[in-house]
């Protein structure tokens, strides 16, 4: 179940970075004129795309690895936004309140598939 997710999820990160490049999703800098974007922003999302893929295909202890990480990466870009909502990350990607709020819910929903899965797992042995 845990490789399904991560499926999911890196699917939902490449539509996404797919659709930032698309002129018609895209007004202002404005992802469906509410999400910062910009082309290394579009490029992340890409790339942990491809990431969750591999990592899903590789097998779940991969797929639990790479929730964690993204938990913990968007946990932390969420803190940073919370401090700076105008804050461009790492002066390269774009940010705004709407992102900060997404991050923290890509964050929590992350780490709870990561730690909620692997514990059922373990209950059962």
């Amino acid at each position: 179940m845990l490789r399904i997710f991560a499926i999911a999820m890196s699917f939902v990160f490449i539509i996404f970075g797919v659709l930032g490049f698309m002129p018609d999703f895209v007004a202002n800098n404005k992802l469906f004129g509410i999400f910062a974007i910009n082309t290394y922003h579009n490029l992340l999302h890409l790339c942990i795309g491809l990431l969750g893929l591999l990592c899903a295909l590789n097998g779940i202890k991969s797929s639990r690895y790479f929730f964690i990480s993204l938990g913990v990466a968007y946990g932390l870009i969420a803190l940073i936004g919370l401090y700076d909502v105008s804050i461009a990350l790492l002066r390269y990607i774009a940010s705004n309140g709407a992102d900060t709020w997404l991050s923290a819910t890509i964050a929590a929903f992350s780490l709870y598939i990561a730690f909620s899965y692997s514990r059922k797992k373990t209950q059962r042995l």
